[in-house]
C-alpha cells in the first residue's frame, strides 16, 4: 500500500465501508467502540494524542481503524487503550491501519501498519524467531545512475555525492558507502588522488598514484554514529580502498578514530578526485556510488 495515503485510504473505504469521520483535535482525544472505522484527523495547536478504545470481553478480531493525519503541521500520536503507550506516531500526511483486540482478561493486543510513502519509525525484525534478537531493517538510500568524468583539471572535483538529512545519523546508525572509478587515459606520469568525505571533512585521503588506462579504484566503508544527533556527535569509520595498477591490486585498510560531526544538520557524503596536472589525456570516470543504511 505504498504511495499517496489518500489512495490507500480511499481503496479501503470502498472495499470495507465502516463509516468516515473528520476529527479535529484541539486537545488529546480518544476513539470509542462507536467511532467510525475511517478517521481523517487534524491535530490543532500542538501534537495531539489519540487513544484507542479499550476492547471489552474476548474478541478474536477486536476493533480496527484507518487513521490519516490530514493536518499540515502537527503529529497525531496514536496511543494504546492504556492511554500511555505509543502505538504509532503519524506525521502530517501519513496514514496507518491500527487494530486492537483482547486475547485474555488482562491482555490487550495492538498492532499498526503504515499506509504512507515511508516509515518514520525504526523497523526491526526477529526473522520469525520469537525470542530472537531484533535486527534493524535497512536499505538503499542512494545509487549513482550517471557517470562523472574528471579530465583536463588538477582541481579537486566531486565525483559523486549524497546528502544525508538532518538527524538521520542516530546512535548506532551505520552506513555502508561504496564507490568505484575507472581510468581510461593518463598523460605521462600524472597521478590521481581520492578523498572520501563526510560533512566536508575527509574520512580518508589516498596516496597519489600514477594510474593509467584500465586501472581502477574501489572504496568500501562503514560509517557509524555513536551518539544521538547533535552539534558534536561522535562518528567512527572503517573500511578499505583497493587500487589496481597495471593488473596489480593493492588494498589498504583504514580504521578512523571517532570524530565530531554536526549530525543534527544535513551532511554530505561524497567522493572527490584530483589529478596532479591538467591534461585532456588524464581521464577518470566515476561509475558507481552507493549509500546503504545497514543498521
Amino acid at each position: 500500500m505504498a504511495g499517496n495515503p489518500l489512495y490507500a485510504f480511499g481503496a479501503l473505504l470502498l472495499m470495507a465501508g465502516g463509516g468516515l469521520s473528520a476529527l479535529t483535535l484541539s486537545a488529546d482525544g480518544a476513539l470509542t467502540s462507536n467511532s467510525a472505522h475511517f478517521q481523517k484527523v487534524t491535530a490543532s495547536g500542538a501534537d495531539r494524542n489519540l487513544t484507542l478504545t479499550a476492547v471489552a470481553g474476548s474478541y478474536a478480531f477486536g476493533r480496527w481503524y484507518v487513521i490519516w493525519n490530514v493536518g499540515t503541521t502537527y503529529n497525531v500520536v496514536v496511543k494504546k487503550a492504556d492511554g500511555t503507550t505509543t502505538l504509532i506516531t503519524l506525521a502530517p500526511g501519513e496514514a496507518a491501519w491500527v487494530k486492537g483486540a483482547r486475547i485474555s482478561s488482562t491482555n490487550d493486543w495492538h498492532t499498526a501498519l503504515y499506509l504512507s510513502n515511508a516509515f518514520v519509525a525504526r523497523m526491526t525484525t526477529t526473522d520469525g524467531v520469537t525470542s530472537g534478537n531484533a535486527r534493524i531493517v535497512g536499505g538503499n538510500v542512494h545509487t549513482k545512475i550517471t557517470s562523472t568524468t574528471l579530465t583536463n583539471s588538477n582541481t579537486e572535483t566531486t565525483l559523486a555525492s549524497h546528502t544525508l538529512p538532518a538527524s538521520m545519523l542516530k546512535a548506532g546508525t551505520t552506513l555502508r558507502v561504496r564507490g568505484s572509478v575507472r581510468v581510461t587515459g593518463n598523460a605521462a606520469a600524472d597521478t590521481l588522488l581520492f578523498k572520501l568525505r563526510l560533512g566536508g571533512t575527509a574520512i580518508v585521503t589516498t596516496t597519489a598514484v600514477a594510474m593509467v588506462a584500465n586501472d581502477v579504484a574501489r572504496f568500501d566503508f562503514l560509517i557509524t554514529s555513536r551518539e544521538a544527533p547533535g552539534g558534536t556527535s561522535k562518528v567512527a569509520a572503517e573500511g578499505n580502498v583497493t587500487i589496481s595498477v597495471a593488473g596489480v591490486h593493492a588494498t589498504k585498510g583504514y580504521v578512523l578514530a571517532p570524530a565530531d560531526y554536526a549530525t543534527n544538520g544535513a551532511l554530505a557524503v561524497d567522493l572527490r578526485g584530483t589529478w596532479s596536472a591538467a591534461s585532456a589525456s588524464d581521464i577518470a570516470i566515476c561509475e558507481s556510488f552507493i549509500v546503504d543504511v545497514v543498521a
